[in-house]
């Protein structure tokens, strides 16, 4: 392929898609009067073409919500079906979670849909489908321009700003480059690059997909557009069997923002980092200039999604050792870079990454020889001190962001710890083949939570101090202010296993304390003062007001984002909590007036200042939704199977 395409002109709608969809004139400003007057401009867009708008719109009478449900419905028949369907469980799928409920969540591709209560509204963007196939040709992407080249230079712009610290994987210059070629083409009548426009489509996408995720937006009109438009261009690329860097980048930030957590990524992991090689990035030597800095992260961006991939499996990287140290990054790129965003971040978790290497390696011996177990945990506590270097130079280069990053990047470095804890815990523990026909649940009465709750278990001293650190750092990442933006990539903090490990723990020693000398030398480097406040305050009651508060958040910020798995692994845990709450009724009435002095210390009261509009979700509705339907779900057996099994640690 060439990378241009001859283009055929149509007549374009002259209204903006507001006015066109209402039926109002339009009087073609940005933004039109029809569209300040209801106050919401998002519609407010311009350059569609009538096919594409009525194709959407016969899309949209024909299927519908329920009619798109029933399709789901129908695609989970045919697997329930199928008398061949069986996957390969990695013990260290989740290796807090080893037992059956690893093969509900191995095995779930739906929970079916189901309604909520009015005073909690769902996201948009987990109705966003990725497999949605919406006719489009080249006409139809030109049209899908924003009008002019100064209002791509703002998209870009936002994107820059809300999807590129996360990603930073292009090159701000290139792409102004790129938009600038893509506009005199346009209005010159040439010929347009395809791989141009593949990266724009890209970018377009994923700040349209932003801004729904943030709530800036509860349309999902652009964002699919956009995405059609993307697929498209990948198969006039012909990605992946011919090999461009544009593509690469392209398929990178969509497949990225997502699923920021890598669940899907095993599939494609392996095969992007085979393209970056035939692309020869990892060729690139220490000599490269700072101009094609993007080009060295690119590389190892990829490297890390397969990582990161393979930990999410359970699963030893496909990558080899060379591979990931071919094109180093070093602490001292930062101090050489003007980046307007924080490239330590990545460069943390690439460090983080590149030790999940040897951890993931390790997972695979069939005996774990202890010294090569005791020289990994050196190479930890070497990198704690690497990890909060780069959180004090993150610290005084991106102030506004920086405790977001920092504590992002700490719970990384915190899971970490937690693997290689768990290489001792799993190591009776087998892999094994799943059938995926086990999908019924049978209930069991809430009583058998407390008894298994009273099931001795013993935890390698370290497990529960790193686990209560990750729920804090969590804490102080789901409260910080002027990160709306980045709520595509937040809603990953999916933390349900560490949750249940503190609250075992708090059931069965609730008087149990942590003072700071409890938790290791090595993790007490990342802890803040905010956080060391609340350890101190009350080192036996501070646990209890975290797991309330943390329960709270994450139903107020990220619970309306999350799919139908998430939410429900989230309901069990809530209904985990109410129970521990029950049965420890006596005990937290007698510390209430201690509970409230812990309230209002400085990470609690912020905490607490970001649930006044909390608008709860209805589980005990949300659940007789489940249990209605064809796909039975019913929480008591996943529970069950979930705390029963744990008692193997």
């Amino acid at each position: 392929m060439s990378g241009r395409k001859k283009i055929t002109r149509r007549r374009k709608i002259r209204s903006c898609h507001y006015c066109y969809s209402h039926k109002l004139k339009c009087d073609k400003k940005e933004p039109c009067s029809s569209c300040l007057a209801i106050g919401d401009t998002t519609e407010c867009i311009y350059g569609f073409s009538k096919e594409s708008e009525d194709s959407n719109n016969d899309i949209d009478n024909e299927l519908g919500e329920q009619s798109r449900n029933n399709q789901v419905r129908k695609c989970q028949k045919l697997n329930k079906n199928s008398n061949t369907a069986v996957l390969f469980k990695s013990k260290y799928f989740y290796p807090f979670f080893a037992s059956s409920i690893n093969d509900k969540i191995l095995l779930a591709e739906s929970y079916g849909q189901f309604s909520l209560t009015n005073n909690f509204t769902r996201n948009p963007i987990h109705n966003f489908n990725r497999y949605s196939n919406k006719h489009i040709d080249i006409d139809g992407v030109l049209q899908l321009l924003p009008s002019s080249k100064q209002l791509t230079i703002n998209e870009l712009s936002l994107y820059m700003k809300n999807v590129h610290p996360i990603i930073p994987i292009i090159d701000q210059n290139i792409v102004l480059d790129m938009i600038d070629d893509i506009y005199n083409s346009v209005n010159n009548d040439r010929e347009v690059s395809a791989l141009y426009l593949i990266l724009i489509m890209a970018i377009l996408f994923c700040i349209s997909y932003a801004n729904v995720a943030s709530g800036a937006t509860k349309n999902l009109y652009l964002c699919d557009s956009y995405y059609s438009a993307y697929k498209y261009l990948l198969d006039e690329a012909e990605f992946p069997f011919k090999q461009y860097s544009e593509s690469l980048q392209a398929y990178l930030l969509v497949n990225f923002i997502i699923d920021p957590n890598m669940v899907q990524a095993p599939g494609y992991s392996s095969m992007l980092v085979r393209i970056g090689q035939q692309l020869g990035l990892h060729t690139m030597n220490l000599d490269v200039p700072m101009d094609t800095y993007h080009l060295k992260l690119l590389w190892n961006f990829i490297l890390y999604v397969e990582g990161s991939s393979s930990v999410v499996c359970g699963l030893p990287f496909s990558a080899s050792k060379l591979l990931l140290n071919a094109v180093p990054l070093y602490d001292t790129d930062v101090r050489k870079s003007d980046y307007s965003f924080p490239v330590e971040f990545t460069l943390g978790r690439i460090k983080i990454n590149k030790l999940f290497y040897d951890v993931m390696e390790l997972s695979q011996r069939k005996d774990i020889i202890k010294p090569e177990y005791l020289i990994l945990e050196k190479n930890i506590d070497r990198l704690y001190d690497e990890i909060n270097n780069l959180n004090v130079s993150i610290k005084v280069r991106q102030p506004d962001y920086a405790d977001y990053f920092i504590s992002t990047l700490n719970v990384f470095m915190y899971r970490l710890h937690l693997r290689h804890s768990a290489l001792i815990c799993l190591q009776d523990e087998k892999d094994k083949m799943v059938n995926k026909l086990s999908r019924e649940l049978t209930p069991v009465q809430s009583s058998e939570i407390l008894n298994i709750f009273d099931t001795a278990v013993t935890f390698q001293d370290d497990i529960i101090p790193i686990s209560i650190l990750l729920l804090l750092q969590t804490y102080k990442r789901l409260i910080q202010n002027n990160v709306k933006s980045f709520l595509w990539y937040t809603k990953g903090s999916t933390v349900m296993q560490y949750l249940f490990i503190v609250m075992k723990d708090i059931y069965q020693s609730p008087d149990k304390s942590f003072h700071l000398e409890t938790f290791p030398i090595s993790a007490r480097k990342l802890i803040g003062d905010d956080i060391k406040e609340v350890i101190r305050v009350n080192p036996v009651l501070f646990k209890y007001v975290l797991v309330e508060s943390l329960i709270k958040l994450l139903e107020r910020k990220l619970a309306s984002l999350w799919n139908n798995q998430d939410l429900y692994n989230f309901f069990v845990i809530k209904t985990v909590k109410e129970t521990l709450w029950t049965e420890r009724e006596s005990f937290l009435n007698a510390n209430k007036s201690e509970m409230c002095r812990l309230m209002g210390v400085t990470l609690f009261s912020v905490g607490h200042s970001h649930l006044y509009d909390l608008a709860s979700i209805d589980f005990t509705e949300l659940l007789k939704q489940w249990q209605s339907g064809n796909n039975v779900v019913q929480m008591e057996k996943v529970l069950t199977n979930w705390l029963g099994d744990f008692a193997n640690f």
